[in-house]
């Protein structure tokens, strides 16, 4: 069930529109497991719980996910034109996105599939979608609120 879910998700990362922003070309990304997951819930249920409870399953679970979480920041950065050896956003990005995942993962198996995993993986990238968004990060240094560019920490809005 899970075994090809990560080549999957890259393939539908790969097949979104170059135009899409990332917020939502990630999220289509994911409907591989929610879909899965709202289909026949029981099956991704038990599989899911029996994963997350089960430390040797779960250290697999977040090895394949580092692998993939790795391909997927690389296509996300050839989609924005990012030097993925240079610019962190694209690593970042998908770094959130699959902690999103995780955390609606864990939401849904603890409340024994109550409600919809899509709907929780909606609810949380409706609070990630801003930190999606690459174009608005790694300006030059000074910018409020942006990077800067040796990669220190962000210039807070209205400092100087």
């Amino acid at each position: 069930m899970l075994a090809g879910a990560g080549a999957q998700m890259c393939a539908e990362l790969r097949a979104r529109p170059d135009d899409e922003p990332p917020a939502p070309a990630l999220r289509h990304a994911l409907s591989v497991f929610t879909s899965l997951c709202d289909a026949d819930p029981d099956k991704p249920l038990h599989v899911s719980r029996l994963i997350l409870n089960t430390p040797a399953l779960l250290a697999r679970f977040l090895e394949r996910q580092s692998q993939c979480q790795a391909e997927m920041a690389d296509i996300l950065a050839r989609r924005t034109g990012a030097d993925p050896d240079a610019d962190l956003r694209p690593a970042l990005a998908v770094g959130v996105a699959l902690t999103a995942f995780q955390t609606a993962l864990r939401r849904w198996v603890d409340s024994d599939g109550a409600k919809a995993m899509d709907e929780l993986v909606d609810q949380a990238f409706a609070m990630i979608t801003p930190a999606l968004d690459l174009s608005t990060v790694g300006t030059p240094e000074g910018t409020p609120g942006q990077a800067a560019p040796d990669g220190g920490l962000p210039t807070p809005a209205g400092a100087r």
